[in-house]
């Protein structure tokens, strides 16, 4: 399955399905660019609002996105904020990269109510608009949004980062070219991505299969290699810390964290996560968590997720709960809601 944006780089988006490394793994590049023509719209079922056809004149937002997918659920009301603001752009939200057997985008639309309040439909899976404007744009996480004007595609990225753009193409002082350098620019870098993720995922390998201080050797040498990329390599580091001199990186991990930067909580718990599976790090595991839950108090919900996960594996089943229901008191206070919300309520009644 294609993967989703996420807002920050951790260990399971390094090591299973960042947003766009490996993701590029033809040669060819995107034949969809600002400055092209844009493909027609063609949907399975239209679940809200009107059908919407691009004519010759006029602006529209071509955004793409799934149930299943967490970042796309942040940025939907973004995108219902924008559609309020532009009352002259057509808005459209297409789900893909899923089956919708049980009419699973039915009633997520529905659930969302006023907050995802534009003309919404069902693409279909790995068909369709999938392949005419997301695969043609090598656009290999959602959420993705297009602008098109005049039937050409003006911008294509991310939706949070949409108000320039479109506040831009609105005005007439949009650059078609200096977004088509980026979108070119962004598949470049991401084929190099790929090619340093496979890279560091040997390294990794040669580390689990003993030869420790060979995979030390290769991975400082790797950070040297790829510097654009340094950051990528330190949930690595940590997790070989962590392995070898768990006080040293407890001592570490203190105080790195906080509500406005959470990036250390979830990648620490992340590792608790994965370290939990082997019987001699379940004691690490349990040790990440406590200084997280130490640390992170009441402040964020995804820190009582990974708890809830960490206890749940460990078949703890009363200290699962207690995470779920501490998650839902943060949500609660926080006035947030959404799948999470409902994830830590099931957990808490027993479903």
């Amino acid at each position: 399955m294609p993967s989703h944006r996420l807002p920050l780089v951790t260990l399971g988006v390094l090591l299973s399905f960042s947003a766009i490394a490996g993701a590029q793994a033809k040669n060819d590049g995107p034949t969809l660019l600002p400055g092209g023509k844009a493909p027609k719209i063609e949907v399975l079922k239209w679940v809200k609002g009107k059908p919407v056809t691009i004519a010759k004149k006029g602006v529209y937002v071509v955004e793409f996105w799934a149930t299943w997918c967490g970042p796309c659920i942040e940025s939907i009301p973004h995108v219902t904020k924008l559609a309020k603001e532009n009352k002259k752009v057509t808005f459209v939200g297409v789900s893909i990269w899923e089956d919708n057997k049980n009419q699973e985008v039915e009633k997520f639309v529905k659930d969302m109510g006023s907050k995802m309040d534009y003309n919404v439909a069902f693409g279909g899976n790995q068909k369709g608009m999938a392949q005419t404007w997301m695969a043609a744009a090598k656009q290999n996480g959602i959420p993705s949004a297009f602008i098109v004007k005049d039937e050409v595609v003006q911008w294509v990225g991310h939706p949070m980062e949409m108000d320039k753009p479109l506040k831009d193409v609105l005005t007439g002082k949009h650059n078609v070219a200096a977004a088509k350098k980026k979108v070119l620019d962004d598949y470049a870098e991401g084929k190099l991505m790929g090619v340093a993720m496979k890279e560091l995922e040997a390294i990794s390998a040669d580390y689990e299969a003993g030869n420790k201080d060979a995979a030390k050797q290769k991975l400082d040498a790797w950070d040297k290699k790829y510097p654009k990329f340094k950051e990528m390599s330190a949930p690595t580091r940590g997790m070989w810390e962590a392995q070898e001199n768990p006080d040293k990186y407890l001592a570490d991990l203190k105080g790195k964290g906080s509500a406005e930067n959470p990036g250390a909580w979830y990648t620490a718990m992340q590792l608790a996560t994965s370290f939990v599976e082997k019987d001699s790090s379940k004691e690490i595991a349990l040790r990440i968590v406590d200084l997280v839950l130490s640390e992170a108090k009441m402040d964020d919900a995804f820190v009582f997720y990974y708890a809830y996960q960490v206890h749940f594996t460990l078949k703890d089943t009363a200290k699962a709960k207690e995470m779920a229901q501490k998650g839902i008191e943060v949500m609660k206070a926080q006035k947030k809601d959404g799948n999470l919300l409902k994830f830590f309520e099931n957990v808490v009644a027993g479903k």
